[in-house]
């Protein structure tokens, strides 16, 4: 047994405190809190320091932690010319979550536009790579940026926004039409995934559903 009196870490706070009585294979965990700044962006190395009252002080082995800047996407999804929008401020890989998810009802041969809008949610300038994930016989997707047609680059998931300041967004239109074939009474599904172009490759992901009636 040992009782272990404090752990730190330079320039944290939060975490030296007791951490009570230690069995043979025991473990704690202690939180260790540091404010960061620009200066600090990139790799650095961290050691604690444990104390108890049956040894003198501990030093770990050192770990290498790294700060980086955060460029986290966030996909919207709405109907072009009106609300509601979703995906705001929901962040994941699950488009098939309800509030990442906008649906619209059509008949065969009919046509829906949807906009995704990609907001750097982040705290610096970033390029999102916009991709659509599988495809459906049920539609014809055409994506446009302003008039240009960028359908391949969306598909074959080498479409990039231009730098996207913190705060700022880019759009990219949508356009579905249901083919004569499609089953009705089914989900057809458009899957939109933004990536950052950054190190950390974060991502959001939102899907437009067309029903079939």
């Amino acid at each position: 047994h040992l009782t272990a009196t404090d752990v730190s870490v330079p320039g944290t706070t939060g975490c030296d405190q007791g951490l009570g009585t230690f069995r043979v294979g025991d473990r704690h965990d202690a939180a260790c809190r540091r404010a960061v700044t620009v200066t600090d962006v990139g790799p650095s190395s961290v050691t604690a320091l444990a104390r108890s009252n049956e040894t003198g002080p501990v030093e770990s082995a050192p770990a290498t932690v790294e700060v980086a800047f955060d460029r986290q996407p966030d996909l919207v999804v709405k109907k072009a010319g009106r609300p509601p929008r979703v995906g705001g401020d929901r962040y994941g890989t699950d488009p098939t979550d309800p509030d990442q998810r906008l649906t619209a009802g059509r008949r065969r041969g009919g046509r829906v536009v949807f906009v995704a809008i990609v907001e750097n949610d982040g705290d610096a300038p970033a390029r999102f790579r916009v991709h659509r994930l599988g495809s459906d016989a049920g539609l014809v997707v055409r994506y446009r940026v302003g008039p240009a047609d960028v359908t391949r680059a969306v598909v074959g998931g080498t479409y990039r926004t231009a730098r996207v300041e913190p705060g700022g967004s880019a759009r990219l239109r949508v356009e579905v039409t249901v083919t004569s074939t499609a089953l009705r009474r089914v989900d057809h599904d458009v899957t939109l995934r933004a990536r950052s172009m950054a190190r950390h490759r974060q991502v959001d992901t939102v899907m437009a559903t067309v029903v079939v009636n």
